[in-house]
C-alpha cells in the first residue's frame, strides 16, 4: 500500500518554523507533498494578515527568501515535493479561483513556471484550492500537463460526455457501495493522473479516516491524507491525532510513504 501525506497552503506568508512544528517528527520517515500558492492574495484568509484582507497585491512566494531557502533544503533532503496550488488562491463572489476565475490556462502556466525556476524541480501536480475545480479550470490544468488531487464540485455526470471516462465511472460505481469510500487508486485518464485523497480537519470526524485507512489498504490502494499545516499548529488535539495516526501509519506492514510526484 502507498501512502501520500499532502500539505496545502505553503505561501509567501508562510513561516520555516511553522512547518518544522507541523511535520518535524514525520520527516524523520516520510516526505510530506506541499501545495504552494505561487502569488497568494487577501483570499487565503486562514494565512494571510489581517491587514491585507482587503487589499489586491499579490506576495509571490520567491520574496520571501528564508522560506525558499528552507524549502530547497528539504528538496534536497528528499522531505518534500513541490505542487501547484492555484495561482493567488482567490475567492470570487461566485465561487474559488478555479471555478470562477478568469485566464485559468495562463494562470496555471504561469504558476507552474514560477516554481520550477524559483525551486530549480518539476512540478506534476495541480491540487485545486479548496479541492474545487470547474470544467474550465479542469482543462486549464490537464493542458498544462499536470496530474491533480483533490476534486469535489466536478462531477462524474459531467466527464461522461467524455468516452474515455466512462469505464472510470464504472469502476467507481462498483467500488463505493460496497466499501462507503472512494475509487482508491490513481486513475489514469492518458493525459493526466488523478488521485484521491481523505482530509484530516477539526471538521471531519477522525475515525472516517481510520475506517478509510483500513478499507484501502485491504485493496493496496493509494492513501492520500490531506492536512493544513496552520491547523496542525493551531490546534494541539489536532496535531496530537495527525502525530498517532501516521505513526499507527508507520507501523502498518507492507506501507510506503511517497510524494505526488514518485506516483
Amino acid at each position: 500500500m502507498k501512502v501520500i501525506l499532502r500539505d496545502d497552503d505553503t505561501c509567501y506568508f508562510t513561516k520555516p518554523q511553522e512547518l518544522e512544528k507541523a511535520f518535524g517528527e514525520v520527516w524523520n520517515f516520510a516526505p510530506v507533498s506541499l501545495a504552494v500558492v505561487p502569488f497568494v492574495g487577501k483570499g487565503l484568509k486562514s494565512v494571510v494578515p489581517k491587514e491585507y484582507w482587503r487589499s489586491n497585491k499579490l506576495f509571490p512566494i520567491g520574496e520571501n527568501k528564508e522560506l525558499v531557502n528552507f524549502l530547497k533544503k528539504l528538496l534536497r533532503e528528499k522531505k518534500i515535493c513541490i505542487m501547484l496550488h492555484g495561482y493567488s488562491h482567490q475567492d470570487y463572489p461566485k465561487g474559488p479561483e478555479f471555478v470562477a476565475g478568469e485566464n485559468l490556462y495562463q494562470k496555471v502556466k504561469e504558476g507552474k513556471e514560477y516554481l520550477e525556476n524559483l525551486f530549480e524541480t518539476k512540478i506534476t501536480t495541480f491540487v485545486p484550492p479548496h479541492n474545487t475545480l470547474s470544467e474550465k479550470g479542469w482543462k486549464a490544468v490537464v493542458e498544462n500537463g499536470l496530474n491533480i488531487s483533490g476534486i469535489h464540485n466536478f462531477p462524474h455526470f459531467a466527464r461522461l460526455k467524455f468516452p474515455y471516462y466512462w469505464p472510470i465511472f464504472l469502476k467507481k460505481c462498483f467500488f463505493k457501495p460496497f466499501t462507503g469510500y472512494t475509487y482508491p487508486y490513481p486513475i489514469d485518464f492518458g493525459t493526466h493522473k488523478e488521485v484521491p485523497y481523505f482530509s484530516l480537519s477539526t471538521k471531519f470526524p477522525f475515525k472516517r479516516n481510520e475506517r478509510a485507512f483500513k478499507a484501502v489498504y485491504k485493496k493496496n490502494g493509494v492513501f492520500c491524507l490531506a492536512t493544513h499545516y496552520w491547523s496542525l499548529i493551531n490546534s494541539q488535539p489536532l496535531r496530537e491525532t495527525f502525530n498517532e495516526f501516521v505513526q499507527k501509519i508507520k507501523k502498518t506492514p507492507n506501507v510506503e510513504f511517497l510524494t505526488f510526484n514518485n506516483i
